[in-house]
């Protein structure tokens, strides 16, 4: 998870023999381990259908790689030599040849704060040969590497009757100060703003939804629970500063 912890990165390169090698922020190469490098900076691009024909690559064959269409200057995978074009042959150690881009991306997310891919470099001339013309892209353009201490609390909770209907609401604070109340569905409404948003950034889990009346221990351990998610994504200073969380 990335939630105030340190981004780690590694870019492995493999040859047409396929021994790995790592590629140092230096330009130098090491293998098969190397350093992890804080962040992520990059585009991923590919089909969104799996499966698909067989094409050469390096004298090689291989299913359709989701590849690198974008690389952030100054980003740590630019530090890591990662390279526009590159073609993405696992991630995390798992092999996506002919995976959908919404695997790759969901590898890459559930991966958290680090990140390992082996990928396989191209000529120049074939940077913008696309793998398949059923394409999507999606941008890890966020350093959650930066953490602060937010003393963001939920100590308590009360039920509000408006007239129309009863419902619980929990008591927001920020050391000491009362911030405001907000019931469960908001924020379920803010976690969904957030993940549209930092689309590469691991979450942790809300509270899940229950159908009927709760009782105190479990109003409880919703509070607890939507308190300790408050922790971790304010913890992020990225994502705390957010227009959202304001």
């Amino acid at each position: 998870m990335a939630c105030g912890g340190v981004a780690q990165f590694t870019v492995v390169y493999t040859q047409t023999s396929l021994i790995p090698f790592t590629r140092q922020g230096d330009g130098g190469l090491c293998g098969p381990e190397g350093d992890m490098i804080r962040g992520f900076g990059f585009n991923v691009k590919g089909q969104v259908s799996e499966g698909g024909q067989l094409r050469s690559l390096n004298g090689q064959l291989y299913a359709p790689l989701q590849h690198v269409s974008a690389v952030l200057a100054d980003g740590a995978a630019e530090r890591a030599n990662l390279r526009r074009g590159d073609r993405i042959l696992q991630v995390n150690g798992v092999n996506v040849e002919g995976a959908t881009h919404r695997h790759v991306v969901d590898l890459i997310k559930h991966g958290g704060d680090r990140l390992t891919m082996i990928v396989i470099s191209v000529e120049d001339s074939e940077v913008d040969r696309f793998e398949c013309g059923e394409e999507s892209v999606i941008s890890y353009r966020h350093d959650y590497s930066e953490s602060r201490s937010l003393p963001v609390t939920i100590p308590s909770y009360h039920t509000v009757n408006d007239g129309v209907e009863k419902f619980v609401v929990f008591n927001l604070y920020m050391a000491g100060r009362h911030l405001g109340s907000r019931r469960y569905s908001e924020f379920v409404e803010l976690h969904q703003l957030l993940r549209r948003e930092f689309v590469d950034f691991s979450f942790p889990k809300l509270p899940g939804k229950w159908p009927f009346s709760l009782s105190e221990q479990q109003l409880d351990s919703r509070r607890r629970g939507l308190e300790y998610y408050l922790e971790r994504v304010c913890s992020v200073k990225v994502i705390a500063d957010s227009d959202i969380m304001q």
